[in-house]
């Protein structure tokens, strides 16, 4: 599959800069990292209610285990009192 995108003039000097360093072979070596970067670290979104349901009862059985810190749980307890809220976009 072969693809076609624009970039921002700062972001096409910047591969450029990668291709020219050595660092990259080419500017198509240089996006396939950087992609590969982000979807490694990119925040995995629940998409369903049963995930949520699983994801909850991971959470919970990590408790119960042991395997949840002390800073955890305050953080659990900061965000059900609603001291700490979810950033509106």
């Amino acid at each position: 599959m072969s693809s076609a995108v624009q970039i921002p003039a700062e972001l096409d000097d910047w591969v450029e800069e990668q291709v020219q360093s050595g660092r990259h072979a080419s500017s198509a070596e240089v996006v396939r990292a950087a992609l590969e970067f982000y979807r490694a670290r990119a925040p995995r979104v629940v998409t369903t209610l049963e995930e949520l349901r699983e994801l909850i009862q991971v959470g919970l059985a990590d408790e119960r285990a042991g395997r949840v810190r002390d800073d955890d749980a305050s953080l659990r307890d900061d965000i059900i009192s609603g001291r700490i809220r979810r950033p509106t976009p």
